[in-house]
């Protein structure tokens, strides 16, 4: 591990719909010219987000997100009891694709020597992956890290292993950030920062679902609590670590597959309030 003190890392944060507030922000770093960072790290929603910042792509994201959540087959609860996908990931793709084409050569251009990776969960032992897009491709990595456990069922499948939602298996990945030599550090949360997860909802549904993937099943299960640990570090890091946090005040309007129009803009519009606050402190040091 080498340390270098002069190097800034971003990671943010996933959260389905919250991502909204977290498009916010970026797009405020993006029309002031923001981005010190040598390494971006995403989770689920939070890596879809880094794909516009790094094409410098204003307004993006919450194009992408606002037309998904207009189409009322996006998110079904008969179609998931029929044995489809509760949220389908393929709309959500080719909503971005068709009608919001990322411009990839200038996201190449922007990473330049950087790195940017996803953060994923292997789909067969439950252990966290990091996934450089200069590796394995931006739309790959971002069909991985966004295959969201039960809510559509399946799996993205990259070179030969098994992937899905990386909020499982390290939704907060700062220690990892901290353990490659990272002592600066930019977190975008899509909860409050002192915020307990307790949620337990897919601890119930994980052995109808992953009946013949015990690891997967207790990794849901464990999902709350890993949370709450990683949490912990956060509050109380290292020393010679440097977090600077960008946070909502309190929960944010949608949830992460709870959502309507106005929601989103009013989360969006504070991501854009508090990106505008955190500015001054952050281009000060």
């Amino acid at each position: 591990m080498k340390v270098d003190n002069s190097k800034v890392a971003l990671i943010v944060e996933g959260g389905g719909f919250k991502s909204a507030f977290t498009a916010g922000i970026l797009d405020i770093f993006i029309r002031f010219g923001f981005d010190p960072f040598s390494l971006y790290v995403g989770v689920s929603g939070g890596a879809m987000n880094l794909t516009s910042f790094l094409s410098k792509q204003y307004k993006r994201n919450i194009n992408i997100i606002t037309t998904v959540a207009e189409n009322a087959n996006f998110i079904s609860i008969v179609r998931f009891l029929k044995g489809g996908n509760y949220m389908e990931l393929k709309y959500l793709m080719d909503v971005a694709s068709r009608k919001f084409p990322f411009d990839q050569p200038t996201a190449d251009t922007y990473l330049g020597e950087a790195d940017c990776r996803v953060v994923v969960t292997n789909y067969s032992n439950g252990a966290p992956a990091y996934l450089s897009v200069k590796k394995f491709g931006w739309v790959k990595t971002m069909e991985a890290t966004g295959s969201l456990p039960i809510a559509t069922r399946g799996y993205c499948k990259l070179a030969g292993k098994k992937y899905i939602d990386g909020g499982l298996a390290d939704p907060l990945p700062v220690k990892r950030v901290y353990d490659w030599g990272y002592r600066q550090i930019i977190l975008l949360r899509t909860h409050p920062a002192k915020y307990e997860a307790d949620w337990n909802i897919e601890s119930l549904y994980a052995p109808l679902f992953y009946k013949d993937n015990p690891k997967l099943q207790n990794l849901i299960t464990r999902n709350a609590r890993i949370y709450k640990r990683e949490q912990n570090y956060i509050q109380n890091p290292p020393k010679d670590l440097h977090i600077t946090q960008i946070s909502p005040p309190e929960e944010l309007k949608c949830g992460v597959i709870s959502y309507n129009n106005e929601n989103l803009m009013e989360d969006y519009r504070t991501g854009l309030e508090m990106g505008v606050d955190a500015l001054e402190t952050l281009k000060n040091g």
